[in-house]
């Protein structure tokens, strides 16, 4: 509970970053646990990613647990899908398992799911989940459009 508070009322240390060394690194992190379990992580990376304007350590721990409580409800041969694209403003993240129908998170997972929300708002990013089937998007503001004052 206290992270949130932390997330929510400490400013974050934005800097202009691309998002793939950042879903790399997470998804290094958590391939071999994947594989132990026989879960299928699948990456798709859509065109040319500029950088987005975020805080490196809330948004590194924002994505670590969603992939870990996308894995927890995963079960074997289930595959679970990151897929980065870019719009004309934003990068999207969805982290996605089509076959994972949630009817509710443990509360341990729902206040996890809680900080990674305020971690990616208070950047300034947006953030959804709906549990039928399990999906989580984010939004990102991409960094050029921060320093030339459009956003």
């Amino acid at each position: 509970m206290q992270q949130i508070i932390n997330a929510d009322s400490v400013r974050p240390l934005l800097v202009a970053t691309s998002i793939v060394p950042l879903l790399t690194y997470v998804s290094d992190g958590i391939q071999l646990l994947f594989e132990e379990d026989r879960i299928i992580l699948k990456s798709t990376i859509q065109g040319d990613l500029v950088d987005v304007l975020v805080d490196r350590e809330r948004t590194l721990q924002a994505l670590t647990s969603i992939m870990l409580l996308i894995h927890g409800v995963s079960k074997v041969e289930e595959t679970v899908e990151l897929e980065v694209s870019n719009s004309f403003d934003q990068i999207h993240i969805v982290i996605q398992n089509r076959r994972a129908y949630v009817d509710s998170l443990s509360a341990e997972a729902n206040l996890r799911m809680s900080l990674a929300e305020t971690n990616i708002r208070s950047q300034g990013g947006e953030f959804s989940c709906y549990l039928k089937p399990l999906n989580v998007r984010i939004d990102l503001i991409q960094a050029h459009l921060c320093f030339n004052g459009h956003a």
